[in-house]
């Protein structure tokens, strides 16, 4: 038997759930009273969480703003509707803007942008193609000897 500490009921020690962290291994409150608890702070709780996203979105977009007034490193636009990442060094996890909505760890952004250049979105593609190597648009490009420009 265990005296639940909200309720202040003995009650059978299968009405309470496991805890590692109290001595005797078992919650201080029973079942039907802990739920009851996340019930009543599931409100608080949904604030709190919005809260702390909004926070953490606000950061990682700080950070990618700091990296956009550099401006395209071809160009040098710094319209910053036109920019985007190029990832140019080490292996991508996942595009930047991917890893903002997903919000995932302030570090783990700051170090995906170290990868990465920043580029319009003309010179990403210019570089992206030539990085590749050959596509259809190399036919397109070269002077063909049967065609008059």
């Amino acid at each position: 038997m265990k005296r639940c500490a909200r309720c202040l009921t003995e009650r059978s020690v299968v009405e309470f759930n496991r805890s590692p962290r109290n001595k005797d291994g078992l919650h201080s409150y029973c079942r039907a009273c802990q739920k009851a608890h996340y019930r009543d702070d599931a409100v608080r709780h949904k604030a709190n969480v919005r809260r702390t996203s909004r926070a953490r979105r606000r950061q990682a977009l700080d950070v990618i703003m700091a990296r956009f007034s550099e401006g395209c490193v071809d160009c040098g636009i710094a319209d910053i509707r036109l920019l985007e990442f190029d990832h140019v060094r080490g292996t991508k996890i996942a595009s930047v803007g991917t890893m903002v909505r997903r919000e995932r760890a302030l570090e783990l952004i700051r170090a995906e942008i170290e990868k990465c250049d920043v580029r319009c979105r003309n010179c990403h593609a210019i570089v992206t193609i030539e990085r590749r190597g050959s596509s259809w648009h190399d036919a397109y490009l070269r002077p063909r000897p049967d065609r008059r420009p």
